[in-house]
């Protein structure tokens, strides 16, 4: 159980289940079988780098092994401000798959809305780039005494290093679709950000629903442009609906320019 978190009402829960609006299974599992289903298909372009469909999955179950090893567990909070990269779509994949609660933030951010974030979520562990645009994140985790880990991409210096933790043998829990697979950032906040749950369930729905209503299928290739973790770059179609490729990213070199 997750403090604070209020459930959506039963009776409308069991409703939308029984009539197919919600599937009732964790967004981590169904994106693992569609994985599965395309496996040689490239679901990833970032630059020169290509992934299949199956290097994704298995990175991302590596992963989420390793990140359990670290003791990172289900309903954990982990603040990831990742620009978009494929560390972004392996790690979200892996956190899901872990059954832990990405709190989605953003490259811009700094010290103060990271620290921000990482109290208020209670987060376990804090996800960056070791630099990006011109910035060094490695700068702000080392302002995050409150935090248990810390995990770079690239050069981590004296931190835990993202693309040393592969344990593809840990068995993976199984998350409860009721309860939240992330969190995302309110909009047009003039303060400090506020944390907005959505739950495997009514995600899951986002994603499928707008895939339809966008007439998004299987030969559709999507270019995030916007930073992958808002709401229409993430699953609006977005980069991680489970019906058709992932994500084709944007390069890091081409966003910061």
């Amino acid at each position: 159980m997750l403090d604070g978190f209020v459930h959506w009402p039963e009776q409308l829960a069991a409703e939308w289940r029984r009539t197919g609006v919600w599937l009732g299974r964790p967004i981590g599992d169904l994106l693992h079988e569609s994985c599965q289903r395309n496996a040689e298909r490239v679901a990833v372009v970032c630059g020169e780098r290509r992934m299949t469909y199956a290097e994704l999955s298995r990175r991302a179950d590596g992963l989420a092994g390793g990140l359990i090893g670290l003791g990172i567990k289900p309903l954990d909070r982990v603040v990831v401000p990742l620009p978009n990269v494929p560390e972004f779509v392996v790690l979200v994949f892996a956190l899901l798959r872990a059954g832990a609660i990405p709190v989605l933030a953003l490259p811009g951010h700094r010290r103060a809305e990271i620290s921000h974030m990482c109290a208020h979520s209670d987060a376990v562990a804090y996800v960056a780039k070791d630099e990006f645009g011109w910035f060094d994140y490695r700068t702000i985790a080392r302002g995050l005494p409150s935090v248990p880990h810390v995990i770079v991409s690239g050069d981590a210096q004296e931190f835990t290093r993202l693309e040393s933790l592969d344990a593809p043998d840990v068995a993976l829990p199984r998350a409860d679709a009721s309860d939240p697979a992330l969190f995302l950032l309110s909009g047009g906040t003039t303060g400090l950000p506020k944390l907005i749950p959505r739950t495997h369930d009514d995600y899951e729905y986002v994603m499928r629903a707008s895939a339809k209503a966008m007439e998004v299928g299987p030969e559709v290739v999507y270019l995030v442009v916007n930073p992958v973790a808002h709401q229409a770059a993430l699953a609006s179609p977005g980069g991680l609906p489970r019906r058709f490729p992932l994500t084709a990213a944007v390069s890091a070199r081409d966003q910061a320019q």
